[in-house]
């Protein structure tokens, strides 16, 4: 009896190694991709056919200065179901970008801010501040994939919460650069409950659109949900005013229950150590498979910008 259990405790203990492997945080940059079960790097991987390669380049949202921790498999999960399909004849391939997270900076305190009129274009908000390091890092890393012979039409930069808001920045102020931008539940500065008037937050918010207001146009599929605790698409509605802005509103919570459904399936926490539990705060849809359809809206809106 004790031998059977023995070799059950070790059955369990197998199983929760290779489980805990895949919510084990990525930390290094790489191409990725979803084999069905698992995010995977693709090892070694060289782009040897820039020409048939349409190039998707995603960053995490903002949490901390410096991060040791790249990314969790579930915030990559849905977007590396992207790469190895085709567009006209081009492979899509997924590049999970970890370069930014250690560029460091510091934030910006109320009396460094510059005046409202003057941040326009592509800005700090202040001296090293890091919301702009990470946003000028992703830059620097699409130039080294076009001196490696991508071209600017063929590069998407993609992103959830902040790294959404950056995406946003870098369609509209490195426009030539890329071809267009998606932004995943784009989020800026902190919970929408914690911008008060007065906070610190309020302000960075209402300087970063007003920021975002001063681009001419601004090629990007933005997604956003009623139900994300840090901006909605009433809160950030202003892009829909913005040249070259497609918006796709993402389902809220249902009513009178506390849940998300998309196409009938209940959006909860895949993985990330969150032990199946549904998701409630909208921010997150892109961390759970309910999430699916709406991968095929990111690319069918990449082929429309490839004709």
């Amino acid at each position: 009896m004790k031998k059977l259990l023995g070799i059950l405790v070790l059955g369990l203990l197998v199983c929760s190694t290779v489980f805990a492997g895949e919510i084990r945080p990525f930390k290094k940059s790489g191409f990725i991709f979803n084999d069905g079960k698992k995010v995977k790097y693709i090892k070694d991987y060289k782009i040897t056919d820039p020409d048939n390669t349409i190039l998707v380049i995603f960053n995490h949202g903002l949490s901390g200065k410096k991060e040791k921790q790249c990314n969790w498999p579930s915030n990559v999960r849905q977007i590396s179901k992207l790469s190895g399909q085709e567009i006209n004849g081009k492979e899509i391939k997924v590049f999970m970008n970890c370069e930014h997270t250690r560029i460091g900076g510091k934030w910006c305190w109320k009396k460094q801010f510059m005046p409202l009129e003057e941040f326009v274009g592509d800005k700090a908000l202040c001296e090293n501040a890091v919301y702009f390091n990470r946003k000028q890092e992703t830059v620097n890393l699409v130039k080294k994939f076009i001196t490696e012979g991508i071209k600017p039409k063929h590069i998407f930069t993609t992103g959830q919460s902040w790294g959404g808001w950056n995406a946003l920045r870098i369609a509209a102020f490195n426009s030539k650069l890329i071809n267009s931008s998606v932004a995943l539940n784009p989020g800026c500065c902190s919970e929408k409950r914690k911008q008060k008037k007065g906070k610190l937050v309020t302000k960075e918010f209402e300087w970063f659109m007003y920021n975002i207001k001063s681009a001419e146009e601004i090629n990007a599929l933005v997604l956003s949900s009623p139900a994300d605790k840090f901006e909605t698409p009433e809160t950030i509605g202003f892009l829909k005013n913005i040249k070259g802005i497609k918006f796709v509103e993402l389902p809220g919570l249902e009513e009178n229950k506390k849940e998300i459904k998309i196409n009938g399936k209940v959006c909860r926490w895949d993985f990330h150590d969150q032990n199946n539990q549904k998701i409630t705060d909208g921010h997150y849809i892109f961390n759970s498979s309910c999430f699916d359809p709406y991968v095929d809206v990111i690319k069918n809106y990449i082929a429309s910008r490839m004709k």
